[in-house]
């Protein structure tokens, strides 16, 4: 049983604009799930490693495209578990493309900057997490 809401799907080939301004992303076509649109921080989990991703989930297409953070290997077709913890912040549109890139490195120090420690059934998981400031 999860604490959090627990996605598991096969990473898929997207249109490559993450590779492209340098911040790959894994292609979740997940469908509906029961989250807000927005960029979220996630645990990961492939392989029985744990990562800590950033990313943002689209409802109108059913697509969660992750970025790892600090991970370069190749992952298209193998089966990724993830944990979204934190809305970091709602979606919105980017007059530009270096407005993206700007955005992302932000998003990208927001989640490597903060933690947080889950108590779940009895053991302690230690989950990076994202707080927001206001």
């Amino acid at each position: 049983m999860w604490l959090f809401q627990h996605i598991s799907w096969i990473v898929e080939h997207g249109k490559g604009l993450g590779k492209t301004l340098w911040f790959p992303t894994a292609n979740l076509h997940v469908g509906k799930v029961d989250l807000e649109p927005g960029t979220y921080k996630v645990n990961c989990f492939l392989d029985g490693e744990s990562y800590e991703w950033i990313g943002p989930y689209f409802p109108d297409t059913g697509i969660f495209e992750v970025h790892i953070l600090n991970f370069s290997a190749d992952i298209y077709d193998r089966e990724l578990h993830i944990l979204p913890l934190v809305q970091m912040r709602k979606n919105e549109k980017f007059e530009s493309l270096e407005k993206l890139v700007q955005q992302i490195e932000k998003d990208k120090k927001s989640a490597e900057t903060t933690h947080v420690t889950v108590l779940t059934f009895g053991t302690f998981d230690h989950f990076p997490i994202c707080v927001i400031d206001a």
